[in-house]
């Protein structure tokens, strides 16, 4: 059985991305904004003809499954670069961007499935003065915008597409096997792309960082922001990162439009749910419910559009917020869901250990063996979508202070569920041992990792972050791994879902990691060197 799959990504530069003395070009004509690209994907040539994007990068691949089994597999694609018009009064020039090779790596083929990756991109068109960070310390050169997008396919016949990483700006647009639009970068940083967009510090002399992505909206929602977008007609806000968004009020008779960042909703101090660029706020059809229970958090520094209601369509704002509601609600749901279950698991799971503890004087290890195959299978659908996970110790007469995962929110007296998340010891006969033990856990513990301990967090009130199932899925292993497969772990481990771009931006700005070649991570007690890739930050 032959089975394909497509992933394209779009790059467009947004109104109002580019701020500042840099934004003078567009303001007077010479250059121009795009138009937001459509739901469903065009013809690509047809968009680069018209300069409606500034480039795309298309993979398409496939797989021979017989028995199960992944016995062949291909893949084609590449990028494609525009070209950017400049207009000077009547008369325009137009500048063909220069497109960098694509790089392709080796499929990673895996049992049941093969991930297929691709980089494209090149200088822009026109060349820009810009300020470097050495000698001569300026260059006339064009930047380089770039994208690197991922497509898994599985012996099953599905297919996963995702934006691996990018450059800063512009905005890069996902689109799926079946042309629909699925996930958009949250961020853009004009400034920082054009000051660092140097070839060093791209993939194509190993370096590249990811950016923060996010789900689309519904459609009702997405078609509103966008002719808020291209209509230009509302004042704009900035927002600091930690920062509520009633520390910016406006008054019922406006609505507020994520321009760009990323906003975390809250429902009762409890993370909840994470919205991007196009989020509308609007005070006046806002429920009750999210009134009473829900915060609006930046968690990267974002920029807002404020606009009166009465420039917008009525039935658009309740078409929008009808869209809003249900996904509220779904989430309440599956929340009550999780909660009723966990409730029946903590049960479960306390027989279970009182039985291991009676029935055995030497107080052996409790481990996730112990559960029956009913109740991983009740276990293992029960994080899928929680925010929020609490760390908990158990004592039981002279038991070791074991590490416990709460699956669920824990804040409203929710009882905790535990799960084993037990810190593994460090092995001595490696390169190096430990440099102490934690004071509240009594594991073992290499630089950085004494002040952010899980158990310390617990302590605290704090929240399980992602970098911390990290920790755990490589404290576990006894080397380096990759984020993907990092990721996976986590999903097999743990029953949590977490994106493989905000792994690994949650992993490159976490210095109890230690680089171990491109795309590999692991910690000290792998016998590496702390403090990221670079010796400098190393050191």
């Amino acid at each position: 059985m032959r089975y394909e799959a497509t992933a394209t990504c779009l790059s467009w530069i947004p109104p109002t991305a580019v701020e500042g003395v840099f934004s003078l070009p567009f303001g007077l004509g010479v250059a121009h904004f795009d138009q937001p690209p459509p739901d469903h994907l065009p013809e690509i040539e047809a968009l680069l003809s018209a300069d409606a994007i500034r480039f795309a990068n298309q993979l398409h691949a496939w797989i021979e499954v017989q028995d199960g089994q992944v016995i062949a597999h291909g893949m084609s694609g590449g990028g494609h670069l525009g070209s950017t018009t400049v207009r000077l009064r009547s008369r325009g020039l137009t500048f063909a961007g220069v497109a960098l090779p694509d790089l392709i790596p080796p499929p990673e083929v895996h049992a049941g499935r093969v991930r297929f990756t691709q980089t494209a991109g090149g200088h822009t068109g026109v060349p820009v003065p810009r300020a470097v960070s050495r000698p001569p310390f300026w260059q006339l050169t064009a930047p380089i915008a770039w994208s690197t997008i991922a497509l898994t396919l599985g012996a099953d016949g599905s297919s996963t597409a995702e934006i691996a990483a990018a450059s800063r700006f512009p905005r890069h647009y996902l689109y799926d096997g079946a042309g629909r639009l699925t996930h958009k970068s949250a961020v853009i940083r004009y400034k920082d792309w054009i000051r660092g967009s140097a070839q060093h510090e791209t993939p194509w002399e190993g370096g590249g960082e990811p950016v923060p992505i996010t789900a689309v909206k519904g459609p009702a929602e997405r078609s509103l922001a966008d002719t808020i977008l291209v209509s230009g007609e509302y004042r704009q806000q900035d927002l600091p990162e930690g920062a509520l968004l009633r520390e910016r009020p406006i008054a019922d008779t406006e609505v507020h439009l994520l321009l760009d960042g990323l906003l975390l909703i809250e429902i009762d101090q409890e993370p909840a749910l994470e919205v991007g660029p196009g989020a509308i706020f609007d005070p006046a059809t806002r429920p009750r419910y999210s009134k009473e229970h829900a915060t609006v958090r930046a968690r990267t520094p974002c920029r807002l559009a404020v606009l009166r209601r009465d420039q917008l369509d009525s039935q658009a704002l309740l078409d929008s917020a009808a869209e809003q509601a249900s996904r509220l609600n779904a989430y309440l749901e599956n929340r009550d869901r999780r909660q009723s279950l966990a409730e029946q698991a903590e049960v479960e799971q306390d027989r279970a250990i009182d039985r291991a503890l009676s029935e055995s004087p030497e107080l052996p290890e409790i481990t996730q063996e112990w559960l029956s195959r009913p109740m991983q299978q009740v276990l293992k659908p029960l994080a899928g979508g929680a925010s929020g996970f609490h760390l908990h110790r158990l004592r039981r007469g002279s038991l070791p202070p074991w590490t416990l995962r709460t699956i669920g929110p824990g804040a409203c007296g929710t009882p905790p569920t535990p799960i084993r998340l037990v810190r593994r010891a460090a092995s001595t006969d490696g390169h190096r041992g430990m440099i102490g033990t934690c004071d509240h856990c009594n594991a073992q513990r290499g630089p950085w990792e004494d002040a952010v301990c899980p158990v310390m967090r617990t302590k605290h009130g704090w929240f399980l972050d992602t970098a911390d199932l990290a920790v755990h899925v490589l404290e576990e292993s006894d080397t380096a791994l990759t984020v993907y497969d990092i990721k996976r772990s986590i999903r097999r481990d743990l029953g949590i879902d977490v994106s493989q771009e905000t792994l690994q931006v949650s992993i490159s700005g976490d210095r109890r990691f230690c680089w171990a070649g491109k795309g590999l991570y692991g910690l000290y007690r792998h016998g590496l060197i702390p403090g990221g890739k670079l010796p400098m930050a190393a050191s």
